[in-house]
């Protein structure tokens, strides 16, 4: 299924649409029988998009290495020397 373009729409086409779900606020590109997020049934239902909004992306949201919080916990050894080495050094 193709993206409908602005200019699709001023001739008359579909427009964009998300369905979103009525007991979270879920919001996805397409319809699904089951809300991910929340898991309830036949709960999400088509909108339109406003026009120059694009569909909602799932973006993850990024982090500086520098900010998180690293814990000192004991390492246990694996019983190979090998591993236990690579993940002292690694991880």
């Amino acid at each position: 299924m193709s993206p409908i373009k602005p200019s699709d729409q001023a001739r008359g086409g579909r427009g964009r649409k998300v369905f979103v779900c009525s007991s979270c606020g879920y919001q996805s590109p397409r319809w699904l029988g089951r809300c991910p997020d929340c898991a309830c049934w036949n709960t999400l239902t088509e909108e339109a998009v406003a026009s120059g909004a694009a569909y909602p992306a799932a973006a993850p949201l990024s982090v500086l290495l520098d900010d998180l919080a690293v814990s000192q916990e004991e390492r246990l050894p694996t019983g190979i020397d090998e591993l236990t080495a690579y993940w002292a050094v690694g991880w």
